[in-house]
């Protein structure tokens, strides 16, 4: 680039991470993950123009913009969850309306950072607040909303009280809550290191819930600890669905801390380390396949071939032996369960993907060879692009977001691991100095 600053169109590109963030944020809080044809429209150039981004010279924020950028986005997501903190089985209560009080408040503190300019520990207390709010609203969860009426809490309820009568939960017959109508599971779906976890917090607390918001708290710990981005960390912790999907007992919320110490892992280069937090990731849902293929593939350009073999070596090595008891134990159960039901799962109507607008105007699905070959092309050229951790952060966002917008099935946590993953970008940009992304 010349001696100029970056113009007007490159400020606005160099914003489009906290931009998509927005559009994100702001698509579920109204939406939930559920089918919106103005929405999914939204979020689909919001996604689209990533290629474009990638072509521009700087994708670096500068420091001013992004503190007055995440200090806007983050006042309007507190102002967000003050309307309501998306808890739907949550009774009203005094508990509640105290903390979308205390949110207002933030939000409105936030807004006047931004008019007024205070110093850098002013705003630092902010952020602070804000964290510390949301941690204790995370603890306070299953006792706001002791019993959500949705599968996946019932599913996994069952199977790690299963697990801890030494039954096996790939055996179990589940109930059918929805009818046959949308397509559900009725085995235990999820693949066994959620299972290996969520019965830590079944057995101690009597929630699996425990298990993910124990999780969440250690990652939040440690980013202060390391000192890195309170802003983004801020950012993030107002997410406007981040306790719904907590309260849903959704498996991302024992998938994101696994993610960050991996990244971690990968930035410090401490491989051995890394190599098991992939293990854990792989073992957790059908779909991290991705995010595994891509991580090898950046090992492969960043380390040495001794290295790399080795990382994925120790990271299948490790993925397999979570897999083998249920293997050795009832093999055709758990491939059934996990394996074969999942892939004969019906496409859903009230999905966030353009597969439910073709099934409700045309009512037939995306087709599926042009799904797989899409998914591959964008997989493919996102494997080019992968150099360091930013670019895999990135490409993972490229590779999810097609998986999703045009899945039989993609719903409100499905886009809250991209969204966590694109806040991860978004502290990258922020404390590196210079971008290595450009082709």
């Amino acid at each position: 680039m010349s001696g100029k600053g970056p113009t007007t169109f490159g400020r606005l590109n160099q914003l489009y991470p906290v931009i998509l963030l927005a559009i994100l944020g702001g698509s579920l809080a109204l939406s939930h993950g559920h089918y919106n044809l103005n929405l999914l429209i939204i979020l689909s150039f919001g996604f689209f123009y990533l290629p474009f981004y990638l072509r521009q010279n700087n994708l670096n924020l500068t420091k001013v913009l992004f503190e007055n950028s995440s200090t806007i986005l983050t006042a309007l997501f507190s102002l967000v969850l003050s309307q309501g903190l998306h808890l739907i089985y949550a009774k009203p209560s005094l508990m509640t309306h105290i903390f979308q009080g205390l949110y207002g408040v933030l939000g409105l503190i936030g807004v006047s950072l931004v008019v007024f300019r205070p110093s850098q520990k002013v705003k630092n207390i902010w952020s602070y607040s804000i964290v510390g709010l949301g941690v204790i609203l995370l603890l306070l969860i299953p006792t706001l909303s002791p019993s959500p009426v949705i599968d996946v809490w019932i599913y996994q309820q069952k199977a790690s009280e299963a697990l801890i009568n030494l039954t096996n939960p790939y055996e179990l017959v589940l109930p059918h809550l929805y009818g046959d109508e949308i397509g559900s599971t009725y085995g235990y779906p999820y693949w066994p290191m959620n299972l290996y976890l969520t019965t830590v917090g079944k057995w101690l607390l009597s929630d699996i819930r425990y298990s993910a918001i124990f999780a969440q708290v250690v990652m939040i710990a440690h980013w202060l600890w390391k000192k890195k981005s309170l802003k983004t960390l801020a950012l993030w912790m107002v997410f406007p669905v981040q306790f719904f999907v907590l309260e849903q007992a959704w498996l991302e919320g024992l998938m994101l801390p696994l993610i960050y110490f991996h990244l971690y892992s990968l930035k410090e280069r401490n491989l051995w380390q890394g190599a098991l937090f992939l293990s854990m990731i792989l073992a957790m849902k059908q779909t991290m396949v991705f995010y595994g293929i891509l991580t090898w593939i950046y090992m492969v350009k960043k380390e040495d071939r001794k290295a790399s073999l080795e990382y994925t070596l120790i990271s299948i090595g490790g993925a397999i032996l979570l897999f083998l008891p249920w293997i050795v134990w009832n093999p055709m159960a758990f491939i059934q369960e996990t394996v074969l039901d999942v892939l004969s799962l019906k496409a859903r109507a009230d999905a966030m993907s353009w597969s439910s607008f073709l099934l409700q105007k045309f009512f037939n699905p995306f087709p599926t060879f042009i799904y797989i070959g899409l998914v591959l092309g964008v997989f493919l050229w996102s494997a080019k692009k992968v150099r360091d951790v930013s670019s895999l952060l990135l490409m993972n966002i490229a590779v999810y977001g097609t998986v999703f917008l045009f899945g039989k099935q993609a719903f409100c946590n499905y886009y809250y691991l991209i969204g966590f993953i694109l806040i991860l970008f978004i502290n990258e940009l922020n404390v590196r100095e210079k971008s290595h992304l450009n082709p």
